[in-house]
């Protein structure tokens, strides 16, 4: 019977081939004689493309010995041909041993064919097979071979040349070697997705206000030199810049230019006593925890014109004043998350929810006590495991923060001050790590009243200076973790905003998300490779063009082509 179910497969493969007027030499069938333990396959397994005009070749490493391609189809009924004979073989060695039974070599006969079973089965797992995806577009349709919608699959084999070399046999690439640890996914504190928001916090009449009105190039009105002249959060959309997005906006040339932006908020200031409710802290605090991440502006120049809060100016002290409030503010309400869980954990039990309920009880308590210790959340060595219980808490100090500097227009031009050095002595000390930049908004904000960029441009240039708000503006980025990447053409260039690690399915969902769900593949490559070739067909041309699929993590600059299907409706 297995004979004949192989003898119909082979025929039916003759057939197809005959149909599609291949030469008859284009697949022989060389089965392996299997009469005896030492026997094995002397040819491949696998038929050749020669040179059959019209048919699809894969590009092969010329140093790869035996390479043989056939469609994916193909390869699986040849490996079950194979695979019958294993099981013909096999058959006939099971009934020897029976026989021998009575020819009490029953010992020697068990031994022969457990070597042969392993032989075998070590054999037909260990052929070294390659899967080479390539574009259905790319590929010559011809006869039945390709299939509409899906990438056609390629292979690679080089098959195992005798019994004896079973033993040597290594998956192609690979070395069997003792099991690797799984890395755990590192788990990002903050809130997942790519609309993430920052707002500018500090104590009240500070330059929050004028700072906010220059980065986002909108009127407010003259902020007025008073505390809590805002009060409700005020919300505008930051222009990024990025040469890349310019390069490819002069490369192409399209009739829409699209850049990527980020949100700010103009919080209201803060004072000391905010996280009691003092001065409306407690609505501004809510406004601080509705962003992603913090930008505290710092004042650090004398003008007797412009009141301070506290009286007088002194950093030192603004910068505690802050640091606490948060920290006394997240206290507050990681005791009332505890004590909520305290009262769930205390029913009892032993099932699956109640064990995960005890451990994020663990969790609190640990953050709880890390806050009264005096630590920013986001200091933490965390687990993933933690980081998933502390971000549905929308800390206050589980955010990332950037200290702007606010310096006289005079002292930022000549790059000194006074109270510069105790600044970052504080935040080394306090915040280490947390990026810190000096700027001036008086002068950023002079800046924005010139007619067009280039009268700016000559103000920086004769003051031998230049703006701080760009890095401003990529810093925010950074400290969000955010990359981009581009879609272009003719018709419109447009930089796309994700979070960094992003696979290629959830930036396709950017664009729409009908795309994320019926994601079937990208087509990549990044904006380096492009400015160094200097146009799409050379880029392809040096085989820089990549296919990934739903695993692939977006890198920042990559150019994506995503190809999905039809949504259903």
């Amino acid at each position: 019977m297995l004979v004949s179910v192989k003898h119909i497969v082979q025929r039916w493969l003759g057939d197809q081939l005959t149909r599609l007027g291949l030469p008859a030499s284009y697949m022989e069938f060389p089965w392996p004689t299997l009469s005896d333990a030492t026997a094995f396959p002397h040819e491949s397994l696998i038929f050749s493309p020669g040179s059959h005009e019209g048919m699809y070749e894969p590009r092969i490493d010329p140093a790869a010995e035996a390479g043989r391609t056939t469609s994916l189809s193909h390869w699986i009924l040849l490996k079950m041909l194979l695979l019958l004979d294993l099981i013909e073989y096999l058959a006939k060695k099971i009934r020897a041993v029976i026989s021998s039974l009575r020819l009490k070599a029953t010992k020697k006969n068990l031994f022969l064919l457990g070597v042969l079973i392993l032989g075998l089965y070590a054999w037909y797992t260990f052929t070294q097979v390659r899967l080479v995806k390539h574009p259905v577009n790319a590929v010559v349709e011809h006869g039945n071979l390709v299939q509409r919608d899906l990438d056609i699959a390629m292979i690679q084999s080089n098959a195992v040349y005798n019994f004896s070399d079973v033993v040597k046999v290594k998956k192609k690439g690979k070395k069997m070697g003792p099991k690797k640890a799984v890395k755990e996914e590192k788990v990002l504190l903050g809130r997942p997705g790519n609309n993430l928001k920052s707002g500018i916090v500090g104590l009240a009449n500070v330059g929050k206000s004028t700072l906010f009105q220059a980065i986002t190039k909108c009127s407010l009105g003259n902020p007025a030199n008073f505390p809590y002249a805002t009060i409700e959060p005020e919300e505008a959309r930051v222009i990024v810049p990025d040469a890349r997005f310019d390069w490819l906006c002069e490369h192409y040339k399209p009739k829409s230019q699209v850049p990527a932006n980020l949100t700010v908020y103009d919080i209201a200031g803060l004072t000391r006593g905010a996280s009691t409710g003092a001065g409306l802290g407690n609505a501004f605090l809510s406004h601080i925890r509705a962003v992603d991440a913090i930008f505290q502006v710092v004042r650090c120049f004398d003008d007797a014109e412009i009141i301070h809060v506290e009286g007088d100016v002194d950093p030192i002290r603004d910068l505690t004043i802050i640091s606490e409030e948060l920290r006394i503010k997240d206290i507050e309400f990681v005791e009332k998350a505890l004590e909520a869980l305290q009262k769930q954990t205390k029913r009892g039990g032993q099932s699956l929810e109640m064990k995960k309920l005890r451990e994020e009880e663990a969790t609190v308590a640990r953050i709880l006590q890390w806050l009264k210790d005096g630590k920013d959340v986001r200091k933490g060595d965390w687990t993933p495991k933690e980081v998933e219980v502390i971000n549905p808490l929308f800390l206050l100090t589980a955010k990332p923060v950037v200290y702007l500097v606010n310096l006289s227009e005079r002292d930022y031009i000549r790059q000194k001050n006074k109270y510069l050095p105790k600044v970052a002595e504080w935040i080394k000390e306090n915040s280490a790590g947390d990026p810190v930049i000096p700027l001036s908004v008086s002068f950023e904000d002079r800046l924005t009243r010139f007619e067009n960029d280039a009268e700016s441009e000559e103000e920086c240039k004769k003051l031998g200076t230049k703006s701080a708000l760009p890095k401003v503006i990529v810093t925010m980025r950074q400290v969000l973790n955010l990359g981009s990447f581009f879609t272009t053409g003719a018709d419109e260039v447009r930089q796309w905003t994700i979070r960094k690690g992003t696979k290629a399915p959830q930036a396709a969902g950017v664009i729409h998300t009908d795309f994320e769900k019926t994601f079937i593949q990208a087509i990549v490559f990044n904006f380096e490779t492009l400015k160094e070739y200097g146009d799409e067909a050379a880029v392809k041309a040096a085989g820089k063009v990549m296919t990934k699929g739903k695993d692939y993590v977006v890198e920042d600059g990559d150019i994506l082509l995503i190809k999905a299907g039809a949504a259903k409706g």
